[in-house]
């Protein structure tokens, strides 16, 4: 679940899902995603939050 709101909030912020333009789900197994380049002003905190939410990984 938390994957999908990761890819939502990431969507939102930055105009583009996590891994566009690769559309293949290679790139989706092989790791996390080009770091989050919001298309408005947000907290760094809250940049780093979604990128946590989209590693298959997490840490903690």
């Amino acid at each position: 679940m938390h994957l999908r709101l990761g890819a939502l909030a990431h969507e939102l912020l930055s105009r583009y899902p996590p891994y566009y333009p690769e559309f293949d789900v290679a790139p989706r197994a092989a790791g996390m995603p080009a770091p989050l380049a919001a298309a408005h002003p947000a907290p760094p905190q809250l940049l780093a939050f979604i990128m946590s939410m989209l590693d298959r990984e997490p840490q903690g």
